[in-house]
């Protein structure tokens, strides 16, 4: 895309019509880690997400810890998902 400013919706537009199925995870880049597009995977699609989110993202890294208990198992726990034992959830990479 020539703008990045249109990267956003027009990925919200593609998930929309994506065949993603409830318990599939999605991966996207930083950029993507926004209310409407998570609440797209969780909600309206029922699959978990992976989205990073990086150091020039303050205020997210440093909410992020307080937001994720000590355990917690992912949408796809009905089909034999396990809980991730405590402290294993990482916030942010500090290489990139």
């Amino acid at each position: 895309m020539a703008d990045q400013s249109n990267e956003i919706p027009a990925t919200q537009r593609l998930i929309a019509r994506a065949p993603i199925l409830p318990g599939q995870r999605v991966s996207l880049d930083a950029m993507h880690t926004q209310h409407q597009t998570v609440a797209q995977i969780l909600f309206d699609k029922g699959a978990d997400y992976l989205l990073p989110i990086k150091g020039n993202q303050d205020t997210r890294l440093q909410t992020a810890p307080q937001l994720l208990p000590e355990s917690f198992p992912p949408s796809g726990g009905q089909s034999g998902g396990q809980p991730q034992p405590a402290g294993t959830a990482r916030t942010g990479d500090p290489g990139h």
